[in-house]
């Protein structure tokens, strides 16, 4: 099945207002005021290549910087630990946006700004610029070196107080920043209360199952299913039993991912039938929605 953090990464940041709260609390202040957030767009395209996509997730707006279009890439580290090479794989990011856009007969390429997020067990620690990766240069030599800085969003190290705004976006960070660590539970309790807020002020509607399936979905270390649906009732009874609808419904479409790799690789309906238990007619009815 698809990655769950990059499911998760997605579906939040693909919301506009979340993407847009998320530069105004966390962007440095003086590249912020060079942004004009009422031109924010979402691009439908993705830019990680495969290599990328094994640790990293994207989404990615355009909006004018200084009076000119420019790329704001959010990317998501979604394995629990640094990756040293992420300079190297930037870059390489980098140039295939800009290699399209060039391909696009544009006259002069737009700017990039890259903003890493990373959530893993331990605080990050590579460097933020392409020429941490290389050795030593002389002072006479640096004008030849192509170097950039990424901008970093550690939330392992964010304390409650750090996370910002009250909206979705505060859901989306409060959650993101607890999968790998031992507040978890805590951090969780603080999300649903917002998101229980958002829903009276209907706000955020559909956000709830997107969180439980992403925290059902996700690597948490020492949180079980009955775990998650008894801090969320501390909130909601009624949240707390719909954890429980939600972890079968997962579990369906996990089966029905595996039926379909099952297709897909060349097995007839009824032998997919005998070994995962669903009957022909389900499965057909899979397979023809396979073709749609």
């Amino acid at each position: 099945m698809q990655n769950p953090h990059d499911k998760f990464f997605k579906k939040s940041m693909s919301n506009k207002e979340t993407a847009k709260s998320f530069l105004v609390h966390y962007l440095p202040q003086d590249l912020l005021e060079k942004i004009d957030l009422t031109t924010l767009e979402i691009e439908k395209d993705s830019f990680t290549d495969e290599e990328l996509n094994e640790h990293f997730s994207d989404t990615v707006y355009k909006a004018n910087l200084a009076g000119k279009e420019a790329y704001l890439c959010f990317l998501l580290e979604h394995k629990s630990y640094p990756y040293s090479n992420i300079t190297l794989q930037l870059l390489k990011y980098m140039l295939k946006i800009w290699q399209l856009k060039d391909e696009q007969g544009a006259k002069e390429l737009p700017l990039i700004v890259p903003m890493l997020i990373y959530h893993g067990r331990n605080e990050w620690n590579i460097g933020l610029n392409l020429s941490d990766i290389l050795q030593e240069i002389p002072l006479e030599a640096e004008k030849y070196l192509p170097d950039f800085e990424y901008i970093l969003f550690d939330l392992s190290t964010y304390s409650k107080e750090e996370i910002k705004e009250t909206g979705q976006m505060r859901v989306f960070i409060e959650v993101l920043s607890a999968v790998f660590q031992d507040d978890f539970e805590e951090k969780l309790f603080d999300a649903i209360k917002v998101l229980k807020r958002l829903e009276k002020q209907n706000k955020a509607v559909d956000y709830f199952q997107t969180v439980v399936k992403y925290i059902l979905s996700a690597d948490v270390v020492d949180i079980g299913l009955n775990e998650v649906a008894k801090v969320i009732s501390q909130v909601s009874k009624e949240k707390g039993e719909e954890v429980m609808s939600i972890a079968e419904k997962l579990k369906k479409e996990g089966k029905v991912e595996i039926i379909k790799n099952m297709l897909d690789s060349g097995m007839d309906v009824k032998q997919i039938s005998k070994m995962s238990k669903f009957s022909k007619e389900e499965i057909e009815r899979i397979q023809k929605g396979m073709k749609h």
